[in-house]
């Protein structure tokens, strides 16, 4: 049993759904896996193939309404990934995001806290 918002934990993961379909290729390879850590939580990963992102970006992805060369190709305001992290850490997890080492692509990982 984990700690959150059943609305919330949704909305995050659709958000890097989304997010990961609009920086893959045309026929996107996008992965979730989970991880149980007994008592502390779970973690929850999205694992695309694409773009990735640059050493600029890696330090400033969750801030509000910065977006990347590509983000501002493709449309949205900044907002998505700043909220995630806001909702993250109001319901005591954390998110985190980096390139992935063996391909190209991003890793967005959530840690949900467990229950009390």
């Amino acid at each position: 049993t984990v700690y959150g918002d059943p609305v919330h934990l949704l909305n995050i993961i659709i958000n890097l759904l989304e997010n990961a379909n609009k920086y893959s290729p045309e026929t996107p390879e996008i992965r979730i896996e989970t991880v149980n850590i007994p008592g502390e939580g779970i973690l929850v990963k999205v694992i695309d193939k694409g773009i990735g992102m640059s050493k600029e970006y890696q330090k400033r992805i969750f801030e509000k309404f910065y977006r990347s060369e590509s983000a501002e190709r493709s449309g949205g305001t900044g907002l998505g990934l700043s909220i995630c992290r806001g909702l993250m850490e109001a319901m005591s997890g954390k998110v985190v995001a980096r390139n992935r080492i063996e391909e190209t692509g991003l890793v967005v990982t959530l840690m949900i806290p467990a229950a009390a």
